[in-house]
């Protein structure tokens, strides 16, 4: 039972034997506030990677010892790509992001109304400061007249 129980532990110091684990924080270049939901991949395996969580607190688990490089990611954030020398065990490294700023130097609005409904026409009168009166297309066609000079006439 001893030997069995002496194999594991071996194998097991074996299988654990050089595996390290990168962690840290991540908080915001302007405010210093903590990052919630920054993804931290490895640039050379993008499937192993973390989440920062509600406290901007990451940690990758089962690296490898040597130089590597990760990738820090979040929306309307620089991208950074950090080479790290990870030495066996738990490694820390805390990063500050910062914005990626896009300007648009200026945002044009172009409104256009349309005249051929009744809406227009009664807001027209609403808003003149003499008695206006109108009628539309639909309104004519309503009435029977062909044209506007039928509907003067009339």
């Amino acid at each position: 039972m001893r030997s069995i129980l002496s194999i594991i532990l071996v194998a097991f110091s074996i299988a654990t034997f050089g595996q390290s684990t990168l962690r840290g924080q991540i908080s915001d270049i302007e405010s210093g506030e903590l990052m919630v939901g920054v993804i931290v991949t490895l640039e050379a395996d993008p499937l192993k990677g973390a989440f920062a969580d509600l406290d901007g607190n990451y940690s990758l688990e089962g690296l490898t010892p040597g130089k590597q490089k990760f990738v820090f990611r979040f929306t309307a954030y620089r991208t950074d790509t950090i080479s790290i020398d990870i030495k066996s065990g738990v490694n820390v490294y805390n990063h500050i992001m910062a914005p990626d700023g896009y300007d648009l130097g200026g945002v044009e609005i172009i409104g256009k109304a349309s005249t051929a409904n009744k809406s227009y026409l009664t807001a027209m009168q609403q808003k003149s400061a003499v008695v206006l009166d109108g009628t539309t297309n639909d309104q004519m066609k309503k009435m029977g007249d062909s044209d506007a000079s039928s509907a003067v006439k009339r």
